[in-house]
Order: structure tokens, then C-alpha cells, then sequence
């Protein structure tokens, strides 16, 4: 990612984070910030954005580009901050341990022969710890290869849009 591409998002971050302090129902705010949002949209290096701000009861949507408020769209590794966030809200509010095994929360059959190495079934060893810093032995499934010699990140390069289905996904931690 270029640097001036990084200092837009940034700059529109700290910008609806400034605002978003402030949002009532007189529609000014608003009015700024969806502003900030169609300014951010160059067409050359952010084609789309949608933005979410809440705070206590109040919050506001907006969008701008090629994308609406209820666009589905792919977000990739960013996936990972939003899980990190969520794991550590619930850590912070006692629901679970980083220690805690992921046993505890998936099902058997979910369990079942995942992470064999060696001929030796670690399944059962992984924690949500592991998941998050990416210790888990298990295999990165996005650029494992599939029956038909391609990976997910390759359907996805040359066009082929799809879903990860939850036990797709887990079939193709198994191999």
C-alpha cells in the first residue's frame, strides 16, 4: 500500500473519529462526515468505502464509490482485527481465557482429527491463544491447494467470487 494511499485512510479515521464524538440529531455531523467520505473516494486507489460509527445509543452509516451501505464485500485479512477485537472484549469481560482450548467451544466433529502431525492428533492441544498469534500448526487454508489444483486465493484472483462455507473451511484444514 502506498504511503499516501495509507495517510487518506488515516486522515479520514482520526477525522470521523473527531466527529463521531459528536453526532446528533441536527444532521450537521452527518453532513461532515459523509463529506469525508466522498472525499476519500478518488476512483484511483479507494474505489468504495462504508463506515459505521456508534457511540452509546447513537451511531451512524455512511458509504461512498462503488459501495452502499449494504454491500457485501471481501475484507480479507482485515478479518483478523475484527476476531482479535472481539476474543479480547470477551477475555475482558471474563467469558473466556486466551488459554482456554478451542475444544471447549466447537463441537466433536469439528474437533475430530483437525490438526494431526506426525501421525500425532494435536486437536485438542490448540487454544484460542494459539489461534490468534497464529501458532496453531494448522495450515493456511486460503493458498492451500484444492482437488482441482487451485486455491482459494486463486479462484478469487481470477474472478471466481465465493463464500467460505464453516465446514468447507474445516475440510480444508483436515489435509
Amino acid at each position: 500500500m502506498k504511503m499516501n494511499r495509507v495517510f487518506t485512510i488515516l486522515l479520514m479515521l482520526l477525522t470521523i473519529m473527531a466527529y463521531g464524538q459528536t453526532i446528533n440529531a441536527t444532521g450537521m455531523e452527518e453532513e461532515k462526515l459523509q463529506h469525508v467520505l466522498d472525499k476519500t473516494v478518488d476512483n484511483k486507489k479507494v474505489f468504495g468505502t462504508v463506515v459505521n460509527i456508534s457511540s452509546g445509543s447513537e451511531s451512524w452509516i455512511g458509504s461512498a464509490g462503488n459501495l452502499t451501505n449494504q454491500s457485501q464485500y471481501f475484507i480479507a485479512s482485515t478479518t483478523k482485527l475484527y476476531i482479535t477485537a472481539i476474543i479480547l472484549k470477551l477475555r475482558e469481560t471474563g467469558q473466556l481465557s486466551l488459554d482456554d482450548k478451542i475444544s471447549a467451544y466447537l463441537p466433536s466433529n469439528v474437533m475430530n482429527d483437525l490438526h494431526i502431525y506426525k501421525g500425532v492428533d494435536y486437536s485438542d492441544e490448540i487454544t484460542i491463544k494459539h489461534l490468534l498469534s497464529h501458532t496453531s500448526g494448522l495450515p493456511d487454508y486460503f493458498e492451500q491447494k484444492k482437488e482441482n489444483g487451485q486455491s482459494l486465493k486463486d479462484e478469487l484472483i481470477s474472478g471466481k467470487d465465493q463464500k467460505w462455507i464453516f465446514e468447507e473451511t474445516i475440510k480444508l484444514q483436515r489435509r
